[in-house]
């Protein structure tokens, strides 16, 4: 249908972002399922500490990706598939040493006593399988640089179709606890893992490190993973210091929060790149960038309104009475959905026209702040306080991102 409404090549990114923006909401579906059932099985200090420990998984995940999903694709795009072995190989090979990288997130967290010291031994599993969700996801961009429908939502849902089922088990049941639900998340990626590794086709036996493809991804590497490492920590890192002030109930508190908020940031994140390329095509220079930029913010606006007005009759009927002091959290952490859809868009434009200190210092200074703030106002303050210091890194964010981007 859409090749006869459009042109080949518009029809073709039509049809990619509409795959993308399928596969990504089956994921969120699924993705919630999995929390709420999580919550209801776990109660708020399960819950709690569950996010902590996947919360530092996350951050090591992040840190050994220093192959990054896009850097991935793009590279297996420039090279024909018979060089894809070396690319594969060498993804690997890097996203093996990046754990390295992660050693300091690992010695923070089983050195801490509140929930690190107790749980040793489920941080360091989470760890050890940390590379190898990172390599999948570098697997993944050279497996969809032919994009289908299946491949699209193997790798939007794979993981958590996997996941989901594994928690409905454990609650049929009832053998859903905290240690059951850690060792679910170890299965989960191995398996998902395995299946990127059968479904990119190229045996094992032919994957091999290549240094040409080393240098094009050291040339890569930088500003692009930075960037995403700091914008995964910035909503992350009130998590990590409300675990670790022992208020554990109000840390499964503001991950219920923070899970619904990373669900409803999924929408300006994929919204931003169409916007732009629409309004950038249509319209000339400046203001074409502006109205992406305030068409996208003012509708996060308005999601973030209904969002907050429903929210003290949502989160209790889906995540269970025990949970209601997420309702605050989360309708402050709505007005951060309106500022982070900003910086998105014009992210969006500082990546296209590689203005690199833009893209970096807002974010790096966000999470300083965050840390900063987050020392002041959660030992007061709980999970209120969590997503006030959160709050406070995202107004740092937009701010410097509009001080430091070209006008």
């Amino acid at each position: 249908m859409l090749h006869r409404l459009l042109p080949p090549t518009a029809a073709r990114l039509a049809r990619e972002s509409l795959q993308l923006v399928g596969g990504y909401g089956m994921g969120l579906v699924l993705g919630l399922v999995g929390s709420i059932l999580l919550a209801r099985g776990l109660g708020d200090e399960g819950r709690g500490v569950y996010a902590w420990l996947l919360t530092l998984q996350g951050l090591g995940i992040q840190l050994a990706s220093v192959v990054t999903y896009q850097a991935a694709r793009q590279l297996a795009a420039k090279h024909p598939e018979k060089m894809w072995p070396k690319l594969i190989g060498t993804v690997s090979c890097l996203s093996v040493a990046g754990i390295f990288l992660a050693l300091p997130v690992l010695v923070y967290g089983v050195l801490e006593p509140h929930i690190g010291q107790h749980h040793r031994g489920l941080l360091v599993l989470l760890f050890i399988v940390a590379p190898v969700y990172a390599m999948a996801v570098g697997w993944s961009g050279i497996f969809l640089t032919n994009t289908t429908w299946i491949r699209t939502l193997i790798y939007s849902v794979g993981l958590k179709s996997i996941a989901l089922v594994g928690i409905v088990v454990l609650v049929l049941f009832k053998i859903l606890t905290l240690t059951t639900a850690i060792w679910l998340q170890i299965v989960a990626i191995l398996w998902f893992a395995a299946l990127i590794v059968i479904l990119v086709r190229i045996p094992l036996q032919k994957w091999e490190f290549d240094w040409v493809f080393l240098q094009k991804i050291r040339n890569n590497l930088g500003v692009n993973w930075l960037v995403g490492l700091f914008l995964f920590a910035l909503p992350k890192l009130a998590t990590v210091q409300l675990g670790a002030s022992g208020q554990l109930a109000a840390t499964g508190h503001f991950a219920v929060a923070l899970t619904l908020f990373e669900a409803a940031l999924n929408i300006p994140t994929l919204a931003a790149s169409v916007l732009i390329t629409h309004f950038t095509r249509h319209s000339s220079g400046n203001i074409g960038r502006a109205k992406a930029t305030w068409a996208l913010a003012g509708s996060m606006g308005i999601a973030a309104v209904v969002g907050g007005l429903l929210a003290p009759w949502l989160i209790p009927f889906l995540f269970g009475a025990g949970f209601t002091n997420s309702v605050q959290p989360f309708q402050i952490l709505m007005i951060c959905l309106v500022l982070a859809s900003l910086h998105q868009a014009w992210l969006s434009q500082l990546i296209s026209q590689e203005h690199k200190i833009a893209q970096v210092v807002p974010a790096l200074t966000a999470c300083v702040v965050v840390l900063a703030a987050g020392g002041w106002f959660i030992p007061a303050g709980a999970a209120i306080g969590a997503a006030l210091a959160t709050l406070l890194g995202y107004v740092i964010l937009v701010v410097g991102t509009y001080l430091l981007k070209p006008k």
